[in-house]
């Protein structure tokens, strides 16, 4: 079997850099939008909830497409699609800037989605085709790394950036790096690749499951707020389930599927996966939830709240890189179940906070959690990666990144259900008022602390699944 990893050492420095640049560039880029949204809604003097669409379409798009981008790449070579990708997000980004309506803002910011879920299984796939295995986990642990700063950084500057020079430029800030991306994948990135076993791409496959995805994701954000009986909500998870069946039952029946069913029978994939989309499931909903924790409980101001949330990203920034390190030299398994340990004992930390609790024990929590974070995603990845074989790295990355959006998604709602229900049952047994919830920090708390109970034992639960996840590659089942 050829081996297509780079053996120049500049190259391979260079092609991590590459990987981390557009892992950082991606988050950084969720950040500052998430951040405009308010702005946005003020400019274009529309409802928050017309303006929430530039961010929805985002999470519509990032889920429902990565697995088929990522086929591509397999198919038609990660370069290209990753240069393709670069420059529809770099486009879509620039047209948003100068979108004259908030109708033109949402299909511009649909474009530059499509460009944003192109790119990201690109930055998996490249590191594990042409990086020696001694230097995959060092790489992945730079990506979750760069990954973690960018949101860390977005956080900081967002606002800043939008107040001084307006929101517009916080869709500017990433087009320079992009287009410095751009270069560098046709200078450094190889043109040459592992050719699939069959060149065809399975189009109804991924019909079916956009199908199947958009309607649920959609169905997830929106079911909130328009009610789970509302006729729209049903008829979308109807047709999510209809898409559901049909993109299983075409994987089964042909000899080229856009998602490998197979995979899913090892074992150490599958519970790499299972892993990983928990990780993401309890972050979308810690990181969504924890600002309010700040805000109404402990009554800080927004930029001392987002400061103190920095915390969480940059501990798991730093810790990354070195465990990306220890897996290449050590094994993933260990670190992986290790990072789930920590991260449910900083679970546990935050839910032993009150209203009067001091700062520190904040700072100790988030700490402790990133410690776990960041323990956990480099090996992790390199065991979902380095257990697909070459040809299915864009496959593989694309799985990946459509399960752990997914699940971010998912925790959001399941979480936010949990705080409302809490603090629903807490007002009714003190006899308060719903509206007046935020006046009695200790409604507040409560909910906040159950949340983060049913973390630490969904972590338990996801030590669990890592220690089952070994660094060995199973021969493939029969079918």
């Amino acid at each position: 079997m050829v081996d297509y990893a780079l053996t120049d050492k500049k190259s391979q420095f260079a092609l991590i850099a590459l990987a981390g640049s557009l892992a950082g560039v991606a988050n950084l880029d969720y950040s500052l939008v998430n951040i405009s949204i308010i702005p946005i809604s003020k400019h274009f003097d529309v409802s928050a909830s017309l303006s929430d669409w530039v961010l929805i379409i985002l999470g519509l798009i990032s889920v429902a497409t990565p697995v088929g981008f990522g086929k591509l790449g397999d198919l038609k070579g990660y370069r290209n699609v990753l240069n393709i990708g670069l420059i529809i997000y770099a486009t879509g980004n620039v047209m948003c800037a100068f979108a004259p309506s908030i109708q033109a803002l949402i299909a511009f910011h649909t474009l530059k989605s499509v460009g944003y879920a192109m790119t990201l299984p690109m930055s998996l796939a490249i590191t594990t085709v042409f990086l020696p295995g001694h230097m995959i986990g060092l790489a992945l642990g730079v990506v979750a790394a760069m990954a973690a700063l960018g949101f860390a950084l977005g956080l900081a500057v967002g606002g800043y950036v939008a107040g001084v020079f307006g929101w517009q430029y916080n869709f500017l800030v990433s087009v320079p790096i992009l287009a410095a991306g751009l270069l560098a994948s046709f200078l450094i990135v190889p043109a040459s690749q592992a050719e699939a076993p069959d060149a065809r791409f399975d189009l109804p496959g991924a019909v079916w499951l956009f199908m199947a995805l958009f309607p649920m994701i959609f169905a997830l954000n929106s079911g909130a707020k328009a009610g789970w009986s509302n006729p729209i909500i049903l008829t979308a998870l109807v047709i999510s389930a209809v898409g559901f069946v049909l993109f299983f039952r075409q994987e089964q029946r042909i000899s080229y599927p856009l998602v490998d069913l197979i995979l899913f029978k090892k074992r150490n994939f599958s519970y790499s996966i299972a892993a990983v989309t928990l990780v993401y499931f309890l972050m979308g909903g810690v990181m969504f939830l924890f600002p309010f924790y700040l805000l109404l409980v402990r009554h800080l101001d927004m930029s001392q709240a987002g400061l103190v949330i920095m915390i969480f990203p940059i501990t798991a920034a730093v810790v990354a890189p070195f465990a990306g390190s220890l897996a290449d030299r050590l094994g993933s398994h260990l670190l992986c179940t290790a990072g789930m340990l920590i991260t449910a004992a900083g679970n546990i930390l935050v839910a032993l906070l009150s209203p009067d609790s001091g700062l520190a024990h904040v700072i100790a929590a988030l700490c402790l959690m990133g410690v776990g974070i960041g323990l956990f995603f480099a090996p992790n990845n390199k065991l979902i990666m380095t257990l697909t074989q070459k040809e299915k790295q864009g496959m593989a990355s694309g799985i990946y990144r459509m399960t752990t959006n997914a699940g971010s998604v998912l925790g959001i709602v399941f979480f936010v259900l949990i705080v409302q229900q809490v603090i629903s049952i807490d007002c009714s047994r003190w006899h308060i008022a719903p509206p007046a919830y935020k006046l009695h920090p200790e409604v507040l708390m409560h909910g906040f602390q159950v949340v983060f109970i049913i973390g630490a034992a969904l972590m338990l639960l996801n030590a669990f699944f890592a220690f089952q996840a070994k660094d060995v590659i199973e021969p493939a089942p029969a079918q």
